[in-house]
């Protein structure tokens, strides 16, 4: 049980750990609060990192294109709800009929507000940047982009979160 609170073996909620210098007179009288196997959730992690599958569906005149790859996040806790963010990702262009094939790389960064003190997170940003596009000709082309979204965390404990569900609209300015 402990283990799966993340917590070592010999944890006990009513008294001092082996390194207390009275392990039998602990302030620690009553158990934590705890919800399942989880820990309490009383603090907010300094940093975040992820990384995460990507997959993209392009719309507009040539229609069609996707692009698989994957990305990197990372996040700087401003205040309790605010973050600041950072995010690199990419993909290999799958060509269809008339397109050519490629690679495409999104950087930005931005604000993040989440619902930082309960277990079930939802989250929404605004990220401003680039998009580079490297096309098999050796064509590269960079220009702004903006993307904006939100989506819904799990928090497992104070460590590790499992996201649900992530959605966001990516534009960027090039033909």
């Amino acid at each position: 049980a402990n283990l799966l609170r993340g917590k070592v073996p010999w944890y006990r909620d009513s008294r001092g750990g082996i390194l207390d210098p009275n392990p039998l007179a602990s302030e620690r009288s009553r158990p934590t609060e705890t919800v399942g196997f989880f820990e309490p959730m009383r603090e907010n992690a300094p940093y975040e990192f992820s990384a995460d599958a990507r997959f993209l569906r392009f719309t507009g005149p040539s229609s069609g294109g996707v692009c698989a790859g994957a990305g990197a996040l990372a996040a700087m806790r401003l205040s309790a709800s605010w973050q600041a963010l950072a995010d690199v990702g990419g993909c290999k262009l799958a060509p269809n009929e008339g397109q050519r094939a490629g690679d495409l790389m999104f950087y930005g960064g931005g604000p993040r507000w989440t619902l930082a003190r309960e277990r079930w997170r939802p989250h929404f940003q605004l990220l401003l940047g680039g998009q580079k596009v490297t096309l098999s000709q050796g064509d590269d082309k960079n220009a702004f982009a903006l993307g904006a979204g939100g989506g819904v965390d799990v928090r497992l404990n104070r460590a590790i979160a499992l996201r649900l569900a992530n959605f966001e609209y990516r534009h960027a300015w090039m033909n």
